[in-house]
């Protein structure tokens, strides 16, 4: 049974990382590794236990079902491995003598962006230390890696808030995975629990994703052409926050803090203000603008509205158990408002 699923897995990561794009052959990968690992770890998506999240002080922790519902985001699970195993090959490349050390941070109950380049790597090559909050993910956890035969991969699998997890040396880990986000860099821990792991981090070590942009856009409406849906169009967007392995603290995560809207009557058809997320993984393994859940637009005030528009706000990013960005808006009538 071990060798059945193993091959069932070779044989589907070698669909995600293939560098020519197939949408349908992708779409066929993502089903087929959703049922793998249900059949694994004998998963029920439906009960009331996998479907419960877990808040935490720093945002929500989603329950095991919607963390393995990602797994049918097809161009965010084939981005991120493609990236992930890129940085693996690029530190073999560097010291090709010991095994690549990598923290999983909310591995989840698969830890869908490691155990399929189980077919790629071999153990002398990875060692993998999962770090995930919910019991429930760690026992399935658990199941899955017996089940696949691929113990001697993990290190360690820990229970344990992320936020509370000390590095014993900097030069612990080699990369450092984090990826609990959502688009906008709304209600999940993203922010502070990769803040809390690069205030540890060596210079050297690779944190995955290397960068998040959060950029402010004017949008306009849906259209339709010869009956096909042409997505709304933007004005240019402006930069407001960055994540990346030297945001240590919140000032440096934003990047602008006010902003002045272009003249209201030059973009009267781009009514609805919206953030725009981009998501580097590794070097030019990257998504763009609605390619992945990750980066649908998220619409945060319209332009206009009984007779005033908005000129101007002003932005900073809150931590705690709601996280997020926050807004004041200024309109022309100089009534002002928070959103």
């Amino acid at each position: 049974m071990t060798q059945q699923l193993q091959a069932r897995l070779d044989a589907i990561c070698a669909v995600f990382l293939d560098p020519r794009l197939h949408y349908q052959a992708l779409w066929n990968a993502s089903r087929q590794l959703r049922d793998v690992f249900y059949e694994a770890c004998d998963f029920d998506p439906d009960s009331v236990q996998n479907r419960a999240h877990i808040g935490t002080a720093h945002g929500n922790a989603i329950g095991p079902a919607w963390a393995a519902m990602c797994i049918e985001d097809i161009l965010r699970t084939r981005t991120f491995l493609q990236g992930i195993q890129a940085a693996i090959a690029a530190k073999l490349a560097g010291d090709p003598s010991r095994a690549v050390r990598v923290l999983y941070v909310g591995c989840g109950p698969f830890a869908t962006l490691l155990t399929p380049l189980t077919a790629v790597f071999s153990a002398t090559q990875m060692q993998i230390y999962c770090l995930e909050i919910n019991p429930a993910c760690i026992d399935y956890l658990e199941k899955l890696v017996c089940a696949f035969g691929i113990k001697r991969y993990f290190a360690k699998i820990e229970q344990i808030d992320a936020h509370a997890f000390l590095f014993e040396t900097p030069e612990q880990f080699d990369l450092v995975i984090c990826e609990t986000l959502l688009a906008g860099l709304f209600k999940e821990p993203q922010v502070a629990i990769s803040m809390h792991l690069c205030r540890q981090m060596h210079p050297d070590t690779v944190l995955i994703p290397e960068s998040i942009r959060v950029s402010l856009a004017l949008q306009g409406p849906m259209q339709l052409q010869a009956a096909v849906p042409v997505p709304p169009q933007h004005t240019d967007a402006t930069l407001l926050f960055e994540l990346d392995k030297n945001t240590l603290d919140l000032e440096m995560l934003c990047v602008r803090r006010a902003l002045t809207l272009p003249d209201a009557q030059c973009n009267k058809r781009h009514d609805q203000l919206v953030l725009l997320t981009e998501i580097t993984v590794y070097g030019e393994h990257a998504l763009s603008l609605n390619q992945s859940g990750l980066t649908i637009p998220v619409k945060i005030a319209k332009r206009y509205g009984s007779g005033n528009y908005l000129t101007r706000l002003n932005c900073h990013y809150a931590l705690g158990t709601e996280p997020g960005p926050r807004f004041a808006f200024e309109y022309e009538s100089h009534f002002g408002a928070e959103e």
